[in-house]
């Protein structure tokens, strides 16, 4: 069975709950395991958390909210687009104008509203 390493970037306890929540109930019905990895709530701190995974223990996925305290909108998908581009980002939002923006620029990112849909965007990465 596999682990998938998931780090979250949220800065809103609640969407920090939901979407872990999503994520544990869904993987429960797959033949996968998933560990949080690291929830962060700054860009900031995303940067010191995936810097010091190394690799053995790398995230497979990070999930990052495009509205963080230090970095706002597209600019934080960017900045770790290019910081680490080895990894599968897939930036989160309800402003659905920087998602759509995000998906045109080849990125992978998904409206809050349907937060449902993360285990599958996941699961279509890491299989």
């Amino acid at each position: 069975m596999s682990l998938t390493r998931v780090v979250l970037i949220e800065d809103d306890l609640a969407s920090q709950f939901m979407v872990t929540e999503v994520l544990v109930n869904a993987f429960k019905t797959v033949d996968m395991r998933l560990a949080i990895a690291a929830t962060v709530a700054s860009l900031e701190d995303a940067r010191k958390a995936l810097t010091q995974l190394g690799t053995p223990s790398a995230p497979t996925v990070v999930l990052v909210d495009l509205h963080l305290p230090d970095s706002e909108g597209i600019a934080t998908w960017e900045q770790l687009a290019e910081e680490f581009p080895a990894l599968n980002l897939i930036a989160f939002s309800g402003d659905v104008t920087a998602v759509k923006e995000i998906v045109r620029r080849g990125g992978i990112a998904l409206d809050k509203a349907k937060t449902h849909e993360l285990p599958g965007l996941i699961l279509d990465l890491t299989t």
